[in-house]
């Protein structure tokens, strides 16, 4: 019988399929992930990553352009959401 490393051994009962479960929702939360039939742990723990920020960049480029709106005057304002959004005259 081959033993395992005590460094790598788990508690019965403990950890691997609660582990598992969450890796498959990550995988089905990530978009550049999803498609993949097998992938390495890490290798999906790293596109997460990558997956969050890429997010906090979009936020920041988001908050940055609303604070920017809204400091503007109001006529810039107006202008700001007709181009956006032409037919809401």
């Amino acid at each position: 019988m081959k033993v395992r490393p005590a460094a790598r051994r788990r508690p019965r009962g403990c950890g691997g399929s609660a582990i598992d479960r969450c890796l498959v929702q990550l995988k089905r939360m990530v978009p550049t992930v999803r498609g993949h039939a097998r992938i390495k742990k890490l290798e999906l723990l790293q596109h997460v990553i990558d997956y969050i920020q890429d997010l906090e960049l979009t936020l920041a480029e988001d908050h940055l352009r609303m604070s920017s709106v809204s400091n503007s005057s109001p006529s810039t304002q107006r202008n700001v959401l007709t181009q956006a959004c032409p037919d809401s005259k």
